[in-house]
């Protein structure tokens, strides 16, 4: 899918009082935030995948309609990035829902069958090269973009998820509020 991120500016007294947390508790807040954050851009991406409907039927697909929505996503622990960033990503899954990329972005529909002297062309997603493959290119299934749209459409209540739970642990290891 398009990497798409955003970045949360502007949160001063937030910051303020979370240096007054020992770090092992600053850490745990920003991760507890960060995942409520990609939970919430997850449920919109859900909300957004596309049902394949029943004319489709006929058609030899691997798994049945409503598997991308049902168990295609999950949220992961950002491995990549620099060294004091907590971050983490909504993927599809391997094992249901390797296909998304081909829902959000549309693909060529083509014949298993081997066609003699017949090569279809097709541009590698990961390298942006143009290679080919025997067979014969039966026509081209349209994109139908949920996992952008979904992105921008939960932003604002991502942010919104992560300021209250870093607020929520500034609130409850106050310093006032922790009894000795």
């Amino acid at each position: 899918m398009e990497l798409t991120q955003f970045e949360i500016k502007g949160l001063k007294e937030l910051d303020e009082e979370l240096k007054n947390l020992p770090l092992k508790l600053q850490k745990k807040a920003f991760q507890d935030a960060m995942k409520e954050g990609a939970r919430v851009i997850k449920e919109e991406v859900v909300k957004r995948v596309p049902i394949r409907v029943k004319e489709w039927e006929g058609a030899n697909y691997g798994r049945p309609p409503g598997t991308l929505k049902r168990k295609g996503f999950s949220i992961m622990k950002s491995k990549k990035g620099a060294k004091n960033v907590i971050g983490y990503n909504v993927v599809a899954n391997k094992k249901y829902g390797w296909y998304a990329w081909w829902v959000e972005k549309g693909h060529q529909r083509v014949s298993k069958k081997k066609f003699k002297g017949e090569r279809y062309s097709y541009k590698s997603k990961y390298t942006g090269k143009t290679k080919s493959r025997p067979g014969r290119v039966l026509g081209f299934t349209q994109a139908k973009p949920f996992a952008v749209p979904g992105l921008k459409a939960g932003a604002g209540r991502a942010i919104e998820a992560i300021k209250n739970t870093i607020a929520k642990y500034i609130n409850e290891y106050k310093p006032d509020n922790i009894r000795r």
